[in-house]
């Protein structure tokens, strides 16, 4: 075992579970060992920023980036095909012993965000890909926050175009929704 401050060179500390690092000649993938961690999912998750920072010139933003991770790192392989965006058994202790934080924290990447920052950025992901046009919504959103747009509101405009594409919800929904969007994002 190395010494906390020879892992750090790596970009491990105490709260690390994973890292990957390039190299010239090869890749490594360090993992925590821990019964509690899932090392297949680990593994997924830091190769899937390998493929999204060498497919991609783009800076996405960390919730993004993370909870993509999260969502493509729980992948597995059936007889039929394969299955993606499966709950991540790895946050589960975060999911039953942290409050749930507005998710402008989980946007703007704040310590607020604790324990809850990889599962909300994950249940954003997911949501997000359920989405009509989500490919296209979100290189609109990636081209507006470059541009230096407020990440939040940028989000709840994202929102409120699905609302709009959707013909089924009449306006008394939509107002729901939007009030309750606000609030959550803390535009109240």
């Amino acid at each position: 075992m190395k010494k906390a401050t020879e892992l750090r060179k790596f970009g491990i500390n105490n709260r690390t579970t994973g890292v990957y690092q390039a190299g010239l000649r090869n890749n490594l993938i360090l993992l925590r060992n821990s019964k509690f961690l899932d090392s297949n999912h680990t593994i997924l998750h830091e190769y899937i920023h390998f493929l999204t920072r060498n497919g991609s010139t783009r800076n996405y933003p960390r919730w993004f980036s993370e909870g993509f991770a999260e969502y493509f790192g729980t992948a597995t392989l059936n007889e039929g095909g394969f299955e993606i965006g499966r709950f991540p058994v790895d946050r589960l202790r975060s999911f039953r012993n942290c409050d749930w934080v507005a998710i402008k924290w989980i946007i703007l990447d704040s310590r607020r965000s604790g324990c809850m920052f990889y599962p909300e950025s994950w249940a954003l992901v997911h949501y997000i890909q359920t989405l009509p046009d989500q490919s296209k919504m979100m290189n609109d959103y990636l081209q507006r926050i470059e541009k230096g747009e407020d990440n939040v509101s940028v989000l709840l405009d994202m929102g409120t175009y699905w609302l709009s594409q959707t013909r089924e919800e009449d306006s008394a929904t939509r107002n729901k929704y939007l009030k309750t969007a606000r609030k959550y994002f803390g535009k109240a």
